[in-house]
């Protein structure tokens, strides 16, 4: 096989690019979704007593995004390694594939926390629409986070029909076979 492309997003885009701009994706998709579910549900009146439940949400929402991950992952057959450290109080989950993973797999892979997080949180609007403030910075947040996934997926779109990913030192080798 041949190396088609590499994608390393932290040399590419650097650490307090990606960062900035998963902050900046996050503030426009509270500002829209939040205006957006206003319109839509005007005539609930906000309620504010959920505010640590945002908060434990929130800190839980990296995990989750990662648990999410590896669970496909797991569930289509593909052999993962997990590690998990503490950096500070933080718990920080980190994946390695163990096999090469075709483009349909890897787009699925890193899309579905996306889908998942957010298909729950518009159901959940749809039942408590007294919360969407809560929900929208929930949104938002899941946003934010999947920005690198999003990244990763769109060069994965634009790779040939028939080629693997591998994953390598921070980033995904793209492979095509040799004929």
């Amino acid at each position: 096989m041949n190396c088609w492309k590499t994608i390393n997003l932290s040399k590419d885009y650097g650490f307090h690019r990606l960062f900035f701009l998963s902050f900046l994706t996050a503030i426009i998709a509270f500002i829209v979704n939040f205006l957006l579910l206003q319109f839509i549900f005007s005539t609930n009146q906000l309620e504010d007593n959920g505010l640590i439940y945002v908060l434990v949400s929130a800190f839980l929402l990296y995990p989750l995004h990662q648990i999410i991950h590896i669970s496909v992952l797991r569930m289509l057959g593909k052999k993962v390694h997990v590690r998990l450290k503490r950096r500070g109080f933080l718990p920080i989950i980190t994946i390695k594939h163990c096999q090469l993973l075709s483009k349909q797999t890897a787009i699925f892979s890193v899309l579905s926390p996306l889908l998942t997080i957010t298909t729950v949180l518009i159901i959940l609007i749809m039942f408590f629409p007294s919360y969407i403030h809560y929900f929208s910075i929930l949104l938002a947040l899941n946003l934010g986070v999947c920005v690198t996934d999003l990244l990763y997926s769109y060069q994965f779109m634009k790779a040939p029909k028939r080629c693997y990913m591998e994953e390598s030192n921070g980033g995904y080798d793209i492979l095509i076979q040799k004929y």
